[in-house]
């Protein structure tokens, strides 16, 4: 997510986007790998884990296709059964 947001920066200012959330989750503070589990989890659950196209994960992430598909599978982010389509 930071790196994203670094590579996105055209200035010296670093401006984080997270994903809007209807519940009370919040971002606790963990491994970078942890965090970007879950920063891409919650997008995944916006999207109703379509990952690409308009409007997917990878768009609103920022990252092709396939980059996010190794990403889910490094991380081995699986869709959970309370996870519901949009």
């Amino acid at each position: 997510m930071i790196e994203h947001a670094m590579i996105l920066s055209k200035d010296n200012t670093l401006n984080i986007n997270l994903p809007e959330s209807n519940s009370s989750e919040t971002f606790a503070a963990g491994s970078y790998e942890e965090m970007s589990r879950r920063y891409i989890v919650a997008v995944l659950d916006k999207t109703g884990w379509r990952i690409g196209g308009q409007g997917g994960a990878a768009e609103i992430l920022g990252l092709k296709r396939t980059t996010l598909d190794a990403k889910i599978k490094k991380l081995n982010i699986k869709r959970s059964n309370n996870s519901t389509p949009k």
